[in-house]
């Protein structure tokens, strides 16, 4: 090999002694490194050096490995790709994943098509002789499948990449100085504490939603309206600059909702959303009261820390300090705050939506509520937190079955006919046993997840996850039995919470019910879950009624939208994290939002862990000090990027 005005000689020596050939052409990289491999080689032998034992062999195999599957280097160090990780992909492309394959098929060959050692039949030397063939064609064949995997894998990575779009330091450092400079962490920083003041004096408002349909807590009496006044009083004196210069539409009430107009009435304005209610504290015995708001350790502790009384604080937080710096942003901000996202957000979000249609007349350019976080631990293979942005949701519907007899003493059971209690039983037994199928098709939301972190995957997961083509059906088999989260994400759920029948210990009863909860994957609809229930029970004894406030899946967002894009990019400016598309499986207020905007994200910037997350509706609600402050930067830099000229779009 030779080039113009190159010496080649003194090339090797110079890639042998892990001298950067960057300003090289970059056709000429690949050859490069070949070049330097077998000089190195020589060098190797003629000193009678091992490769294993040379430093210069396994500098030169990396970077071999590395110019092979990515051609720019620049590239390997913006997805964080070392040499060493490079030959490893190369190793298992190339010679561990073919000889594996052509093992188990010779063994399988060889079990099925084993020839005796010795025989007198003719056709026996025939079969010999096809077992070479067979067995001669292996090496190929099983190399051909690995080069169509790792050719397939290597397109699935640089389009997840290409959607993810990470940046690199240089417009990551361009990004920092433009929406989260020194001046703005500093001041974040400076006003931590005051921040986690608020939060705790907005938890210590006892702000709790209480069901209207579940007759056993004494339905909505118990709901104190008035603490939602004492929350708005808090809100005004803690964030004054806000409320001086906007202050907000009371909407039903209850429910605020603030505008931030822009300079540019001609672009499309953005929702933040969230809300001041809460869920009663759970039954059981919390490590302090859950509504002292105590601070402790660094630590804010009690109900609506992180749900979701945090993303109040961080947003009207952010918003506050935008307006004392005099920023200029040329979109309009809209944040809404309902006060009954925990039963439903009939009276409040509803009416905010409706008041967006109706007086402002206005199509978003996004919206952006709680949801999905960023969890360590969600994926498989995938230790570090990962930032999970809802781009679609689960529906809800529950159903009731209702089951209606004779009744009668307990002392004489029937003996020719089955009691209300048994065909229930029957009937629960068969939905608890038999869930509906999981989806894992192309365009599945969990599979989208799944392929946009594959390239960040250990081997063998990366090859799966690059693969579904061909290890779709085995990767949905692990979901389904992985543990709770991972099966939730792949079905509609069936979960039996509550029985009734009976009133004495003595006594048949004459009726029983039962309430069975769906949470619908947005493959099914309301109408095929029911006639699914129905089916499986296949007893016209068991009546089955859908109650009032069933909510089909939502629509599914783009992930490749700029809205999307902003929010991934805020993660790793602000937590250094990566973020893939995801499917939040609770149910927020974003579904009086549907008809505003296609952009619809469901994501709240905290990091926890999967054992954390029991958190929600549980014992033991907390959030730290600096986690908090971590919210308020994000939604800093959210909107300046959505909402102000920023550098990089």
């Amino acid at each position: 090999m030779s080039y113009p005005g190159v010496d080649n000689v003194q090339l090797c020596q110079f890639i042998a002694n892990d001298i950067h050939v960057k300003e090289l052409p970059r056709v000429h990289r690949k050859a490069c490194y070949a070049c330097a491999l077998k000089e190195a080689q020589e060098q190797a032998r003629r000193e009678r050096v091992h490769a294993n034992d040379s430093g210069v062999m396994s500098s030169l195999l990396g970077k071999f490995a590395d110019s092979l599957f990515f051609t720019e280097t620049s590239q390997n160090k913006e997805r964080g790709l070392s040499n060493k990780r490079s030959l490893l992909l190369f190793a298992t492309y190339k010679w561990a994943a073919p000889m594996t394959i052509f093992i188990l098929v010779v063994v399988s060959v060889d079990r099925v098509y084993g020839i005796p050692s010795e025989g007198s039949l003719g056709i026996q030397k025939d079969a010999g002789v096809v077992r070479m063939l067979i067995l001669a064609a292996l090496p190929v064949l099983a190399a051909g499948i690995c080069t169509i995997l790792s050719v397939q894998a290597n397109s699935s990575m640089k389009i997840a990449n290409k959607k993810i779009k990470e940046l690199n330091a240089e417009e990551l450092g361009a990004l920092k100085s433009d929406l989260l400079s020194e001046d703005v962490q500093a001041h974040v920083l400076t006003n931590k504490n005051e921040y986690a003041k608020v939060l705790s004096r907005a938890i210590q408002i006892r702000s709790i939603s209480y069901d209207k349909s579940d007759g056993s807590d004494g339905g909505n009496q118990r709901t104190d309206l008035n603490t939602f006044l004492e929350l708005h009083k808090l809100l005004r004196e803690s964030f004054s600059i806000l409320h001086q210069k906007y202050p907000p539409i009371i909407i039903n009430k209850y429910s605020l909702l603030f505008k931030i107009p822009g300079t540019n009435p001609s672009l499309a304005p953005i929702l933040l959303c969230s809300h001041l209610d809460v869920v009663p504290a759970s039954d059981g015995i919390w490590d302090n009261d859950p509504f002292s708001g105590k601070i402790i350790d660094g630590i804010i502790w009690g109900r609506g820390a992180i749900d979701n009384k945090h993303n109040v604080v961080g947003q009207l937080a952010a918003v506050e300090y935008l307006l004392s710096t005099n920023t200029s942003l040329e979109r309009s901000i809209y944040i809404g705050m309902g006060h009954d996202e925990e039963i439903g957000g009939v009276d409040g979000a509803a009416h905010i939506a409706k008041y967006l249609v109706e007086k402002e007349r206005v199509r978003l350019e996004c919206v952006l509520d709680e949801g999905t976080m960023m969890v360590a631990g969600a994926i498989p293979g995938y230790k570090p937190h990962l930032a999970m942005i809802g781009v679609s949701e689960k529906g809800h519907m529950s159903v009731e079955l209702s089951v209606k007899g004779p009744g009668g003493h307990a002392s004489m059971p029937p003996i020719d006919s089955e009691s209300p209690m048994k065909i229930m039983a029957q009937a629960i037994a068969k939905l608890e046993s038999n869930p509906l199928p999981p989806h894992f098709e192309r365009g599945a939301v969990f599979r989208t997840e799944l392929e946009f972190i594959a390239e960040k995957l250990k081997f063998p997961l990366n090859l799966i996850c690059s693969n579904f083509w061909l290890f779709g059906g085995l990767m949905k088999s692990i979901l389904i039995r992985a543990n709770n989260g991972a099966a939730a994400s792949v079905r509609t759920t069936t979960a039996v919470t509550k029985i009734q029948g009976g009133t004495k210990v003595n006594t048949l009863p004459h009726e029983v019910k039962a309430y069975v909860n769906h949470r619908v994957e947005p493959s099914d609809t309301l109408e095929s879950v029911l006639e699914y229930d129905r089916k499986l029970v296949n007893d016209d004894r068991v009546k089955m009624r859908v109650l009032e406030g069933a909510i089909p899946p939502s629509p599914t967002s783009s992930f490749t939208s700029d809205p999307f894009r902003h929010i991934q990019q805020c993660v790793q400016l602000v937590f250094g994290l990566d973020s893939v598309p995801a499917l939040c499986i609770g149910n927020t207020d974003t579904r009086w939002y549907w008809s505003l905007s296609d952009n619809i994200f469901r994501f709240s910037p905290l990091a926890l862990t999967l054992k954390e997350t029991s958190m929600f509706h549980g014992l033991n609600e907390r959030i730290s000090v600096d986690a908090l402050a971590g919210i308020v930067q994000f939604y800093i830099s959210f909107i300046k990027m959505s909402c102000g000229p920023s550098k990089i779009n």
